[in-house]
Protein backbone atom coordinates (compact mmCIF):
# COMPACT_ATOMS: atom_id res chain seq x y z
CA UNK A 1 0.00 0.00 0.00
CA UNK A 2 1.40 3.38 -1.03
CA UNK A 3 2.14 5.72 1.86
CA UNK A 4 0.46 9.12 1.85
CA UNK A 5 3.30 10.46 3.97
CA UNK A 6 7.00 10.78 3.14
CA UNK A 7 10.29 12.31 4.20
CA UNK A 8 11.96 14.75 1.83
CA UNK A 9 15.62 15.42 2.52
CA UNK A 10 16.48 18.69 0.82
CA UNK A 11 20.06 18.67 -0.45
CA UNK A 12 22.57 20.65 -2.43
CA UNK A 13 25.08 18.77 -4.52
CA UNK A 14 27.77 21.08 -3.09
CA UNK A 15 26.90 19.67 0.37
CA UNK A 16 27.24 16.04 -0.72
CA UNK A 17 30.12 15.67 1.74
CA UNK A 18 27.42 15.55 4.46
CA UNK A 19 25.31 12.82 2.87
CA UNK A 20 27.15 9.74 4.13
CA UNK A 21 27.09 10.93 7.74
CA UNK A 22 23.49 12.12 7.46
CA UNK A 23 22.07 8.85 6.13
CA UNK A 24 24.27 6.64 8.31
CA UNK A 25 23.00 8.42 11.44
CA UNK A 26 19.45 8.62 10.09
CA UNK A 27 19.12 4.86 9.69
CA UNK A 28 21.14 4.16 12.85
CA UNK A 29 18.81 6.21 15.04
CA UNK A 30 15.62 5.61 13.08
CA UNK A 31 15.92 2.06 11.73
CA UNK A 32 12.14 1.50 11.73
CA UNK A 33 11.24 4.72 9.90
CA UNK A 34 7.76 3.97 8.46
CA UNK A 35 7.92 6.43 5.57
CA UNK A 36 9.67 6.45 2.20
CA UNK A 37 12.77 8.67 2.26
CA UNK A 38 13.46 10.90 -0.75
CA UNK A 39 16.68 12.79 -1.44
CA UNK A 40 15.84 16.02 -3.29
CA UNK A 41 19.02 16.95 -5.15
CA UNK A 42 20.30 18.59 -8.33
CA UNK A 43 22.19 15.84 -10.17
CA UNK A 44 23.86 13.59 -7.63
CA UNK A 45 22.25 10.52 -6.05
CA UNK A 46 23.05 8.58 -2.88
CA UNK A 47 23.62 4.89 -3.51
CA UNK A 48 21.39 3.25 -0.90
CA UNK A 49 18.26 1.25 -1.69
CA UNK A 50 16.48 2.93 1.23
CA UNK A 51 16.93 6.39 -0.31
CA UNK A 52 14.76 7.33 -3.29
CA UNK A 53 16.22 9.91 -5.71
CA UNK A 54 14.28 13.07 -6.51
CA UNK A 55 16.49 14.82 -9.03
CA UNK A 56 15.36 18.26 -10.16
CA UNK A 57 18.18 19.83 -12.13
CA UNK A 58 19.20 23.45 -11.86
CA UNK A 59 18.97 25.88 -14.73
CA UNK A 60 22.61 27.06 -15.14
CA UNK A 61 21.39 30.50 -16.24
CA UNK A 62 19.84 31.19 -12.81
CA UNK A 63 21.24 31.20 -9.29
CA UNK A 64 20.51 28.22 -7.03
CA UNK A 65 18.46 30.31 -4.60
CA UNK A 66 16.15 31.73 -7.26
CA UNK A 67 15.32 28.21 -8.45
CA UNK A 68 14.72 26.57 -5.06
CA UNK A 69 10.99 27.35 -4.91
CA UNK A 70 10.24 26.01 -8.38
CA UNK A 71 12.40 22.93 -7.90
CA UNK A 72 10.89 21.93 -4.57
CA UNK A 73 7.39 22.35 -6.04
CA UNK A 74 8.33 19.80 -8.70
CA UNK A 75 9.81 17.48 -6.07
CA UNK A 76 6.62 17.59 -3.97
CA UNK A 77 4.55 16.89 -7.07
CA UNK A 78 6.67 13.82 -7.81
CA UNK A 79 6.31 12.48 -4.26
CA UNK A 80 2.51 12.71 -4.61
CA UNK A 81 1.79 12.70 -0.86
CA UNK A 82 -0.34 14.95 1.35
CA UNK A 83 1.99 15.04 4.38
CA UNK A 84 5.76 15.12 4.61
CA UNK A 85 8.66 15.77 6.94
CA UNK A 86 11.24 18.22 5.60
CA UNK A 87 14.87 17.63 6.61
CA UNK A 88 18.27 18.82 5.38
CA UNK A 89 21.43 16.79 4.96
CA UNK A 90 23.20 18.64 7.76
CA UNK A 91 20.52 17.75 10.33
CA UNK A 92 22.37 14.88 12.01
CA UNK A 93 20.17 12.66 14.18
CA UNK A 94 21.70 12.30 17.62
CA UNK A 95 19.30 10.01 19.53
CA UNK A 96 17.03 7.06 18.86
CA UNK A 97 13.74 8.18 17.33
CA UNK A 98 10.49 7.03 18.93
CA UNK A 99 8.47 5.95 15.91
CA UNK A 100 5.28 5.59 17.95
CA UNK A 101 5.59 9.27 18.89
CA UNK A 102 6.05 10.28 15.25
CA UNK A 103 2.93 8.31 14.31
CA UNK A 104 1.01 10.06 17.11
CA UNK A 105 2.08 13.40 15.68
CA UNK A 106 1.01 12.35 12.21
CA UNK A 107 -2.49 11.66 13.58
CA UNK A 108 -2.55 15.14 15.16
CA UNK A 109 -1.36 16.69 11.89
CA UNK A 110 -4.23 15.04 10.04
CA UNK A 111 -6.74 17.00 12.12
CA UNK A 112 -8.30 19.77 10.00
CA UNK A 113 -7.29 22.60 12.35
CA UNK A 114 -3.55 21.77 12.36
CA UNK A 115 -1.20 23.17 9.70
CA UNK A 116 2.21 21.84 10.69
CA UNK A 117 4.13 20.39 13.63
CA UNK A 118 7.74 21.41 14.27
CA UNK A 119 9.49 18.25 15.44
CA UNK A 120 12.39 20.05 17.13
CA UNK A 121 11.82 23.22 19.18
CA UNK A 122 13.98 25.59 17.13
CA UNK A 123 12.62 28.03 18.06
CA UNK A 124 10.31 26.65 20.77
CA UNK A 125 6.58 27.40 21.10
CA UNK A 126 5.32 30.06 23.48
CA UNK A 127 1.70 28.99 24.01
CA UNK A 128 0.28 25.79 25.59
CA UNK A 129 -1.53 23.12 23.60
CA UNK A 130 -3.90 21.35 26.00
CA UNK A 131 -4.48 18.10 24.03
CA UNK A 132 -0.77 17.18 24.18
CA UNK A 133 1.45 18.52 26.96
CA UNK A 134 4.62 17.81 24.95
CA UNK A 135 3.49 20.26 22.26
CA UNK A 136 2.89 23.99 22.24
CA UNK A 137 1.33 26.48 19.84
CA UNK A 138 3.59 28.73 17.78
CA UNK A 139 2.42 32.32 17.82
CA UNK A 140 1.72 33.68 14.34
CA UNK A 141 3.55 36.86 15.42
CA UNK A 142 6.82 35.00 16.08
CA UNK A 143 9.81 36.02 13.98
CA UNK A 144 10.13 32.44 12.73
CA UNK A 145 6.54 31.24 12.77
CA UNK A 146 7.53 29.61 9.46
CA UNK A 147 10.75 27.64 9.62
CA UNK A 148 12.60 25.00 7.62
CA UNK A 149 13.81 23.25 10.73
CA UNK A 150 12.64 19.61 10.94
CA UNK A 151 8.88 19.93 10.50
CA UNK A 152 5.88 17.72 9.72
CA UNK A 153 3.89 19.58 7.04
CA UNK A 154 0.56 19.39 5.33
CA UNK A 155 1.35 19.81 1.65
CA UNK A 156 -1.15 22.63 1.06
CA UNK A 157 0.23 24.66 3.99
CA UNK A 158 3.85 24.26 2.87
CA UNK A 159 2.94 25.21 -0.69
CA UNK A 160 0.93 28.24 0.48
CA UNK A 161 4.17 29.94 1.53
CA UNK A 162 6.04 29.08 -1.68
CA UNK A 163 6.42 32.38 -3.50
CA UNK A 164 8.21 32.37 -6.88
CA UNK A 165 11.98 32.86 -6.72
CA UNK A 166 12.28 32.81 -2.91
CA UNK A 167 15.32 31.02 -1.51
CA UNK A 168 14.99 28.96 1.71
CA UNK A 169 15.94 31.84 4.01
CA UNK A 170 13.45 34.16 2.31
CA UNK A 171 10.80 31.42 2.53
CA UNK A 172 11.10 31.56 6.32
CA UNK A 173 11.22 35.36 6.58
CA UNK A 174 8.45 36.19 4.11
CA UNK A 175 6.30 33.26 5.22
CA UNK A 176 6.50 34.37 8.84
CA UNK A 177 5.20 37.80 7.83
CA UNK A 178 2.05 36.29 6.29
CA UNK A 179 1.48 33.25 8.53
CA UNK A 180 -1.45 34.99 10.25
CA UNK A 181 -3.38 34.55 6.99
CA UNK A 182 -3.53 30.80 7.67
CA UNK A 183 -6.25 29.80 10.18
CA UNK A 184 -4.74 26.42 11.06
CA UNK A 185 -2.68 26.08 14.25
CA UNK A 186 1.09 25.74 14.01
CA UNK A 187 2.43 23.38 16.68
CA UNK A 188 5.91 22.56 17.94
CA UNK A 189 7.58 20.13 20.29
CA UNK A 190 8.48 21.80 23.56
CA UNK A 191 12.00 22.08 24.92
CA UNK A 192 13.09 18.71 26.24
CA UNK A 193 10.42 16.95 24.15
CA UNK A 194 11.95 16.96 20.67
CA UNK A 195 10.37 14.24 18.55
CA UNK A 196 13.30 14.33 16.13
CA UNK A 197 16.45 15.33 18.05
CA UNK A 198 19.34 16.34 15.82
CA UNK A 199 22.38 18.58 15.67
CA UNK A 200 22.45 21.23 12.95
CA UNK A 201 25.73 20.85 11.11
CA UNK A 202 26.52 23.86 8.93
CA UNK A 203 25.62 27.55 9.18
CA UNK A 204 26.84 30.10 6.63
CA UNK A 205 29.17 27.44 5.18
CA UNK A 206 30.80 26.95 8.61
CA UNK A 207 30.79 23.67 10.54
CA UNK A 208 29.17 24.21 13.92
CA UNK A 209 31.22 23.15 16.91
CA UNK A 210 28.68 20.72 18.39
CA UNK A 211 28.17 19.03 15.02
CA UNK A 212 31.92 18.46 14.69
CA UNK A 213 31.99 16.83 18.13
CA UNK A 214 29.00 14.61 17.31
CA UNK A 215 30.43 13.45 13.99
CA UNK A 216 33.82 12.71 15.51
CA UNK A 217 32.16 10.58 18.21
CA UNK A 218 30.30 8.74 15.46
CA UNK A 219 33.51 8.11 13.51
CA UNK A 220 33.18 10.74 10.76
CA UNK A 221 35.55 13.46 9.64
CA UNK A 222 34.17 16.81 8.50
CA UNK A 223 35.13 18.43 5.22
CA UNK A 224 38.33 20.39 5.99
CA UNK A 225 37.60 22.88 3.21
CA UNK A 226 34.83 24.50 5.25
CA UNK A 227 35.47 26.88 8.12
CA UNK A 228 34.95 25.54 11.66
CA UNK A 229 33.21 27.30 14.52
CA UNK A 230 35.41 27.79 17.57
CA UNK A 231 34.38 26.84 21.09
CA UNK A 232 33.96 30.53 21.95
CA UNK A 233 31.52 30.97 19.07
CA UNK A 234 29.59 27.88 20.14
CA UNK A 235 29.26 29.14 23.72
CA UNK A 236 28.15 32.55 22.47
CA UNK A 237 25.54 30.86 20.27
CA UNK A 238 24.04 28.55 22.88
CA UNK A 239 24.03 31.25 25.53
CA UNK A 240 22.27 33.63 23.12
CA UNK A 241 24.96 36.29 23.71
CA UNK A 242 24.66 37.66 20.18
CA UNK A 243 20.90 37.87 20.52
CA UNK A 244 21.21 39.64 23.87
CA UNK A 245 23.62 42.14 22.32
CA UNK A 246 21.24 42.69 19.42
CA UNK A 247 18.25 43.22 21.74
CA UNK A 248 20.28 45.63 23.87
CA UNK A 249 21.25 47.58 20.76
CA UNK A 250 17.59 47.81 19.72
CA UNK A 251 16.61 48.91 23.24
CA UNK A 252 19.28 51.60 23.30
CA UNK A 253 18.19 52.87 19.89
CA UNK A 254 14.58 53.06 21.08
CA UNK A 255 15.49 54.84 24.31
CA UNK A 256 17.69 57.27 22.42
CA UNK A 257 14.79 58.10 20.09
CA UNK A 258 12.67 58.85 23.17
CA UNK A 259 15.57 60.81 24.78
CA UNK A 260 15.67 58.37 27.70
CA UNK A 261 19.01 57.28 29.17
CA UNK A 262 19.77 53.87 30.68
Amino acid sequence: MKSNTAIIVAARDSYSDTWDAFFTLFFKYWPDCPYPVYLFSEKKIFLDHRVLPLIIENDPSESWGKQWEGRIRKAILQMNVEHFIVLHTDYFLSQKIDTDRILELEKILRQPDIGYIRLTPVPPPKLPYAPDKRLGIISKTDRYSISLQATFWKKNIFEYFLVPHLNPGEYEIEGSKTSFNVPELFLSSKKGCAALPYVHGISKDTWQYDAIQLLRREGFQVNPNRKKEKLSGYLSRILYIKMLRYNLKVLRSYLHSKKISL
